[in-house]
């Protein structure tokens, strides 16, 4: 079933659909649940926007849980996140996408099993689809909204949310910059299909691209050779391997969360220049 795309649906969500989640009595960035029409179903996100009126540059956050966004833990877990983004006056929208947990097992194929091969690369190709297809949901409702600005529009994420956009690098011209933590840091070295894939995203991205990860990180290998490639390009392309962050992998993969006061003056400047170009 394919939902309505009109904008009395576009108002009913709105009304009925936005709840508030966080408030100022806590400090805390205001929330707001939102839905919106994807190609087969509903989907929720997170919706925080500046205070100031006018159309304003956002950023959609591609998430890196497993778990449906509002089944994934506490929104304050974004609040350091949404305070740097609002306060340099962008709209901060963390939609959810159907295929969460993409698994790259292709390299777990033998070798001479052609067949395993290419239906797991198949798979992997249908999900990665399947969340292209959301994210362009995404931005047409973004760009529906008065308070956005549909010419910048930047993607950002970590983890599986990361791997997901630079997919979209390779596929969509949406897009003015992308900013993405530890892609495929986990199974970089496992899957073919996966460094292939990544690799492309890097060349074939009309728009800038910045890469972080920590020293700490479960291994460096991803944005060494996507490093390369995107020195090839010039600047604002860049990549960056910060200290490490933590004292476990867990912690260091959430830098993206938890370390804002880290790394936000270099994402600030990317995100100047990339606005310029």
């Amino acid at each position: 079933m394919k939902f309505p795309g009109t904008a009395a649906y576009t108002a009913v969500l709105w009304l009925f659909c936005c709840n508030v989640v966080a408030d100022n009595a806590t400090n805390s960035p205001i929330a707001s649940v939102i839905s919106f029409a994807g190609e087969k179903l509903a989907l929720n996100a997170y919706l925080f926007r500046p205070e100031t009126p006018g159309s304003h540059p956002v950023i959609i956050w591609n998430h890196g849980s497993p778990k449906p966004i509002l089944q994934s833990g506490p929104v304050s877990r974004f609040d350091a996140l949404a305070d740097y983004f609002l306060q340099r006056g962008f709209v901060l929208f963390i939609p959810d996408r159907r295929a969460r947990n993409v698994v790259f097992s292709d390299g777990e194929a033998v070798d001479t099993d052609q067949e395993a091969t290419a239906s797991a690369r198949r798979a992997l190709k249908e999900s990665l689809d399947e969340n292209h297809s959301d994210f362009q949901s995404a931005v047409r409702w973004l760009k529906k909204q008065a308070f956005v600005d549909p010419t910048k529009i930047f993607l950002g994420g970590y983890s599986s949310g990361a791997v997901q956009a630079l997919y979209e690098a390779g596929v969509t011209s949406d897009v003015r910059g992308f900013i993405l933590f530890t892609p495929g840091s986990a199974q970089w070295s496992n899957s073919p299909f996966l460094r292939e894939m990544m690799t492309t995203g890097v060349k074939m991205s009309k728009a800038p691209i910045f890469i972080v990860q920590v020293q700490n990180d479960a291994h460096l290998q991803a944005i060494s050779t996507l490093g390369k490639e995107l020195a090839k390009k010039g600047k604002p392309n860049a990549t960056m391997v910060y200290p490490p962050h933590g004292k476990t992998q867990k912690e260091a993969s959430i830098f993206a969360l938890t370390g804002v006061h880290v790394w936000g003056p270099d994402i600030a400047g990317f995100l100047d220049a990339a606005m310029r170009d």
